[in-house]
């Protein structure tokens, strides 16, 4: 892609695309892609205050752990939304819950887990996390492990 003036990609004005159809006559489009990411109160928060603990910068993130995360995911499953979650490695560490509810989700919905919530491959390396099943469609506990 060669850099021009305007940008990567030619100006076309939204009155002189082509028509969008979606399947089965849907006039609307929506990707659900929750951003899941750990903030360590003991270090900075990117774009906060700068030092540790940033109290006022991390409160809000660490509610989307604890109660955001869970309550997007019984929202999706209520109305047969599917999703996908963007989130960091340390994830699978830190808030291990939320990776077993995204599993259990799937479970109950008997379809492969990661067509509804993809996460990196560290959250189910065997290596990593030996109890992790190598059926990525089996639920797992990590409990006894501090």
């Amino acid at each position: 892609m060669e850099p021009r003036r305007y940008g990567p990609f030619r100006y076309v004005p939204v009155n002189r695309r082509p028509k969008i159809a979606w399947p089965d006559g849907n006039r609307l489009a929506l990707w659900v892609i929750p951003n899941i990411e750990t903030f360590p109160l003991d270090e900075p928060v990117p774009g906060g205050t700068g030092v540790a603990p940033d109290v006022i910068n991390w409160a809000p993130r660490d509610y989307g752990a604890r109660v955001g995360a869970f309550r997007l995911m019984e929202v999706l499953e209520k109305h047969g939304i599917r999703g996908t979650a963007a989130l960091n490695s340390e994830v699978c560490d830190d808030y291990p819950e939320i990776v077993e509810d995204a599993r259990a989700l799937e479970a109950r919905k008997q379809r492969s887990w990661r067509s509804r919530l993809h996460l990196p491959s560290p959250c189910l390396h065997p290596r990593r996390h030996p109890q992790a099943p190598s059926d990525p469609g089996k639920p797992f506990s990590r409990r006894g492990r501090l």
